[in-house]
């Protein structure tokens, strides 16, 4: 599976969820040889027992070549 990608840093919130959709769209309106195949997922690097401002996560779009 090929994805695009960003690392987001921060609480949970889906305030942050959707402004690293925003960014890996604008990324994607950029590079229209990619194609979005699938719903973004994101991925939590950190449990609950760790500060907001410390949280890292992964957000993801898969995607292929046209």
């Amino acid at each position: 599976m090929t994805v695009v990608s960003v690392g987001v840093r921060g609480g949970y919130g889906y305030g942050i969820y959707t402004s690293g959709i925003e960014r890996l769209q604008a990324w994607l309106a950029k590079h229209p040889e990619y194609v979005v195949v699938g719903s973004p997922r994101r991925l939590f690097d950190d449990g609950p027992y760790v500060p907001d401002g410390l949280k890292r996560s992964d957000i993801q779009i898969p995607v292929q070549l046209r």
